[in-house]
């Protein structure tokens, strides 16, 4: 359904953890086209958005034991814009 993880790992004790990872960004902002076009592109670009993540905790019969979804909105930027 979601395809394969973005990260897995293991906790302390075990048990398997997987991370999903969804960023939506646009680089067609007002600030963002704005810049743009005032430096033809060569400063580099600005792109803004959502990143969704989704994190499960399986117990040690690959059952389902926690899940935790977060937004957060992100930045991201080549040369001047980078972070």
């Amino acid at each position: 359904m979601f395809g394969s993880p973005f990260e897995t790992s293991y906790t302390d004790s075990g048990a398997l953890i997987w991370k999903y990872q969804y960023d939506y960004t646009t680089a067609l902002t007002p600030e963002t086209v704005g810049s743009f076009i005032l430096t033809l592109g060569l400063a580099g670009m600005k792109s803004e958005g959502t990143r969704n993540e989704l994190v499960i905790l399986f117990d040690e019969n690959d059952v389902v034991r926690k899940f935790n979804m977060s937004n957060s909105d992100i930045e991201t930027g080549t040369l001047l814009f980078a972070d």
